[in-house]
C-alpha cells in the first residue's frame, strides 16, 4: 500500500482577517498528517500572502484569475500529495 500524502488546498480571496487562524487550526488539529499546504491567493488585495507565507510550512501560490473555481484548479495543478483536501479560508479544522 502506498504511502497516503495529503495536500491541503486552501483558496483565499482578501481574507487577511481569517487565515491565520485557520492556518493554525489546520496545522495543529491535523496530528502531523498533512504533507503539504498550500494557500492559493486569488488575486487578493490585502495581506492575505503575506500573512499565510508568514507561517511555517505553507507555501503560497498566486493566481491571478479571479473565482473559486479558477483557485482550486491552480491547486490541484500545484499540488503534490496523492490525495487533496480543500477547505475554506474562513474554516477553523476542529481536533481530529
Amino acid at each position: 500500500m502506498q504511502d497516503l500524502k495529503i495536500s491541503l488546498i486552501v483558496p483565499a480571496y482578501n481574507e487577511e482577517k481569517s487565515i491565520e487562524l485557520c492556518l493554525e487550526h489546520a496545522i495543529s488539529n491535523s496530528n502531523g498528517d498533512l504533507y503539504e499546504i498550500l494557500v492559493i491567493d486569488n488575486a487578493s488585495t490585502d495581506k492575505t500572502a503575506l500573512i499565510a507565507a508568514s507561517i511555517r510550512g505553507v507555501r503560497v501560490v498566486r493566481e491571478e484569475k479571479k473565482g473559486l473555481t479558477r483557485a482550486r484548479q491552480r491547486g490541484y495543478i500545484e499540488a503534490k500529495g496523492n490525495i487533496l483536501a480543500f477547505i475554506d479560508a474562513d474554516t477553523e479544522m476542529p481536533k481530529g
